[in-house]
């Protein structure tokens, strides 16, 4: 299914993919006017576009955040760079003989990031001059009341900017309209209307301390029915509420919020007719981005519920890296995927130049692969600590980051394809029956990564296959595990070892 047709139908709220807020009280509304909507609206958007671009002024000016990044940063395919002193068209030689710097490295990451501030003002610069230009004009007030303001959105402004044949016809049959409300002086709701049945599928929130856009996917969903059915037809069904939110905290205070609040329930259709159902529990905060400008401190915090998949089984060939056996597969042959979740959080501190993991696990069960309600294969992450640990990295100019754990790690890998190994061909006997363990055990155990391979600084890495012992590998602290000289296809641990880090 490709979404990206239906972009252009709401191409003068860009906001739509990075911002919202929840619902308000639709019965509790200020009168509304158009002068006073369309200057509330560019008031609210200048306030928050302008305190958040102080809360992100310390990103820029940090050495420890631009020693972060571009350590993570390739510079193997920079390329040469320019000389200053060089002009080509005088002497090409110069080039060659000139050393250049890699485009990369602290300062250049230092310089992106005060670009990116500069482009997220200017975004907001444009936006509201379109708002203002283009949208909200008497020419296009449709409807009007005391606390209610209807807009036509003229194809003209949909299309202006949007590269697409289809944009206009389109445009006809979603009869796309802006309703204007306000739930609370100076704060505006724009509820963007789609087609003769006047669907709600966004909503947006320009408030005076938040910025944002609720999706009803069912919403999405009814009206993508009536502007491309066809496309429609491999969706058999789309529901639930996401939410995203650009809030300000405080002065210098900024976050960005997603939360899913009603269940996602997304099922397809694939070419042969098959179903691939999707479930996306609801979850307040699912994911937050607090940045705050005061205390120089970002904050990314995930609080994600279960998540739940099922497909035809002989979907998931390429996990097991065998052909699906057609002959002994039947309709009935579903498998489902459940993750437990996804939590933890991530500051960084740019006073300590520390980064703090807290918190992250996968939810508050056992992550799995079921095949008829069969488990085949299992995933546990710190099962006995809570399913939850801590790490901290901390940054040297001359080293790679030290991640240390707490209590320690803990992972456990359950393979049990034996019970579907007849619907596949040539499936591979190492993921037939065998449960393998990854542990760094030790008082707040701690890892490097180094030019040979990944450094055990304190603790103990071990590795451990049922099936397979005699590939277990263990890795004592000041040792690294490394890739292995003689692994096997008969052992999946086989391709690692321990070994010397120099």
């Amino acid at each position: 299914m490709n979404l990206n047709r239906f972009k252009h139908l709401f191409v003068c709220f860009p906001l739509a993919a990075s911002l919202s807020v929840g619902a308000c009280n639709p019965d509790d509304k200020e009168p509304v006017d158009p002068k006073t909507a369309a200057l509330t609206v560019e008031t609210n958007l200048k306030n928050i576009s302008d305190n958040l671009s102080a809360s992100t002024d310390f990103l820029s000016e940090s050495d420890a955040i631009a020693e972060v990044l571009a350590q993570l940063q390739d510079c193997s395919e920079s390329g040469a760079g320019t000389s200053p002193d060089c002009d080509d068209s005088i002497d090409p030689s110069c080039f060659e003989a000139a050393p250049v710097e890699p485009a990369c490295g602290p300062e250049t990451v230092k310089a992106d990031l005060k670009e990116l501030t500069q482009e997220v003002d200017e975004f907001f610069t444009k936006l509201v001059d379109r708002l203002r230009e283009e949208v909200f004009i008497e020419a296009n007030i449709e409807s009007r009341s005391d606390t209610e303001i209807v807009y036509r959105l003229p194809t003209s402004v949909l299309c202006e900017i949007v590269d697409e044949p289809d944009c206009a016809m389109d445009a006809a049959k979603a009869e796309p309209r802006v309703k204007v409300t306000s739930p609370a002086k100076n704060d505006l709701d724009l509820a963007i209307l789609m087609t003769s049945k006047r669907h709600q599928p966004l909503v947006f929130r320009l408030y005076r301390d938040r910025l944002g856009v609720t999706v009803d996917a069912e919403a999405l969903f009814k009206t993508m029915q009536v502007v491309d059915p066809e496309e429609a037809k491999e969706v058999e069904k789309m529901s639930g509420v996401v939410s995203l939110s650009l809030v300000k905290n405080a002065a210098r205070d900024f976050s960005f919020i997603n939360s899913v609040e009603k269940d996602i329930d997304v099922v397809t259709r694939q070419e042969d007719g098959k179903l691939v159902e999707m479930h996306f529990a609801a979850s307040a905060k699912s994911y937050e981005l607090r940045l705050d400008g005061m205390a120089k401190t970002i904050t990314a915090a995930v609080n994600m519920g279960p998540i739940r998949m099922k497909m035809p089984l002989e979907n998931i060939s390429s996990m097991v890296d065998a052909e699906p056996n057609m002959a002994k597969m039947t309709a009935n042959d579903i498998v489902q995927f459940v993750l437990g979740g996804i939590n933890g959080s991530i500051t960084f501190d740019g006073n300590r130049d520390e980064l703090a993991f807290k918190g992250l696990g996968l939810g508050d069960r056992s992550s799995a692969f079921t095949v008829n309600g069969e488990e085949i294969l299992g995933l546990d992450v710190n099962k006995a600590s809570g399913r939850r640990f801590d790490m901290t990295v901390a940054t040297s100019p001359s080293q790679k980051p030290l991640l240390t754990f707490a209590p320690g790690i803990d992972i456990e890998l359950r393979l049990k394809f034996q019970s579907i190994a007849d619907k596949f061909l040539d499936i591979p006997e190492t993921v037939l029956n065998d449960t393998l363990s990854f542990k760094l055990t030790g008082n707040r155990p701690s890892l490097r990564e180094t030019v040979n391979g990944t450094e055990v600084v304190s603790g103990t890495l071990t590795m451990t296959s049922a099936r397979k012992p005699s590939s277990n590998v263990t890795v004592g602290a000041g040792m690294c595990l490394v890739s292995s000289e003689t692994s096997s296809e008969e052992a999946l641990l086989s391709v690692w070892a321990a070994g010397a880090c120099e």
